[in-house]
């Protein structure tokens, strides 16, 4: 009797161990799957700042004494910005100091793309900390567009072309929404005030003698606020942005500084601004 009890009983055991260890296995599947369903449905958001690129998106600030406390919601990307001054820290934020204050914005962000040449992002956002068209450009806007760009950039990462980031524009964009043409009179004669005639030159000549990329017409959108896939910015070789940076390099406000800000579409090739009708617009077309 005690044999049998015994017997049965350590089937019974056994049994139990046994559907058990199933539910256990079959809990872990259901996990993993929702897992990988939320990842895959975030994967183009951080939870927390790397300083890693290889993305399918990243967005490279470039500030000096404006305030950052706005941008903590970036912590959801793969983001870095490089400060040049002093700020309160953010401890979600990926902020890489720079020793020097040269160039303006624009050697930030060559020298963003010579260190990461062989790693970047598929598409590439650039700004400074603060947006100075506000009623143009809200911070809100600008947020939503990082949205866009980083659900494009996951869902066609290889190819843009279909996408936010069109043929039209050379998988270039400005994102702020308006246009002036890079050689405007009043832009023109105000920096011919500060740095005399001969140094304008670059605005007539830089795009051939610079860029290798001569335009008639050069337009532009203010505030250096744009995007650009890594395809557009491999159309030129790395030693390339490595002499354009180091045009930059010496001087904390150089003429060159201001001609990249309104010559970020030949500085990638891109011929969005080469027609009357104006394709460098994340949003919109328009004659300018």
């Amino acid at each position: 009797f005690f044999f049998c009890f015994g017997f049965l009983l350590m089937k019974l055991t056994m049994i139990t161990l046994w559907n058990n260890l199933l539910v256990i296995i079959v809990i872990l599947i259901i996990y993993n799957q929702l897992l990988s369903a939320i990842e895959d449905e975030t994967s183009f958001m951080r939870t927390q700042h790397t300083n890693k690129v290889d993305q399918h998106i990243h967005v490279t600030v470039a500030r000096f004494q404006e305030s950052i406390g706005h941008l903590a919601w970036l912590a959801r990307y793969p983001h870095t910005i490089y400060n040049r001054g002093e700020y309160s820290s953010i401890s979600s934020l990926h902020v890489v100091d720079c020793m020097e204050n040269v160039g303006r914005e624009a050697f930030i962000f060559l020298q963003h793309i010579v260190k990461h040449y062989d790693r970047l992002a598929h598409v590439n956002i650039f700004t400074q900390a603060v947006q100075n068209v506000k009623t143009l450009y809200t911070e809100e806007d600008f947020r939503n567009d990082v949205l866009r760009l980083a659900i494009a950039a996951k869902n066609r990462s290889h190819d843009l072309s279909s996408t936010i980031l069109s043929s039209s524009n050379d998988g270039f964009v400005f994102l702020v929404p308006w246009c002036a043409s890079s050689r405007h009179p009043q832009h023109m004669k105000a920096l011919q005030n500060q740095y005399g005639e001969e140094k304008c030159k670059i605005f007539t000549e830089g795009y051939q003698t610079l860029l290798n990329f001569p335009v008639e017409n050069p337009r532009f959108s203010g505030t250096s606020c744009f995007a650009v896939t890594k395809e557009a910015i491999y159309r030129n070789p790395l030693n390339y942005y490595i002499r354009l940076a180091r045009l930059l390099g010496s001087d904390i406000n150089p003429i060159e500084g201001h001609f990249f800000e309104r010559s970020w579409p030949q500085v990638f090739h891109s011929t969005c601004s080469s027609n009357q009708t104006f394709h460098c617009l994340l949003d919109s077309k328009m004659s300018c």
